[in-house]
């Protein structure tokens, strides 16, 4: 709000000053070139604050999220990879018994998910809901390595 009010105050003395040297010039050529000067430096101020912005947005730097995403290779594809897992994780939240999931890739085509249940859950069905979780939001079939862990009941 300092910074608009700056550019007001800056912008009101440039008009001012403007003015007063139109005014004190005589009536000849001069006088028009003078009002061309003085109208391109009022632009030139009323600018400025966009030619500021333009900078610090050049100069701000990626978000740590993006630092190393492009939209072609291995960026793009570790972004679409942790989109699918964080949704496999998701789909294996709603399987009965299953409080906390975390998958991550360990290969091209193998995870690992850690897995913490209450209760009783078949480990090999569990193996293949997690399976099928992956393969459904990847469109590929998965070897996963499955990590039980068993939570209190709450």
């Amino acid at each position: 709000m300092s910074s608009i009010a700056e550019w007001v105050r800056t912008l009101i003395v440039v008009v001012l000053l403007g003015n007063l040297v139109e005014f004190l010039l005589p009536k000849s050529d001069m006088k028009r070139y003078a009002g061309l000067v003085v109208g391109l430096v009022i632009l030139a101020v009323m600018l400025a604050p966009v030619s500021r912005w333009v900078s610090a947005l050049e100069h701000a730097g990626t978000p740590l999220a993006l630092e190393s995403w492009t939209n072609t290779g291995p960026g793009f594809r570790q972004v679409t990879i942790n989109e699918e897992l964080h949704q496999a994780e998701a789909i294996v939240l709603t399987y009965p018994g299953v409080r906390q999931c975390r998958i991550t890739e360990t290969g091209t085509g193998r995870f690992r998910a850690t897995i913490a249940v209450v209760g009783s859950v078949p480990p090999s069905t569990l193996q293949q809901y997690v399976a099928d979780a992956i393969q459904v939001t990847t469109g590929a079939p998965a070897s996963v390595e499955v990590i039980r862990s068993r939570m209190p009941a709450s």
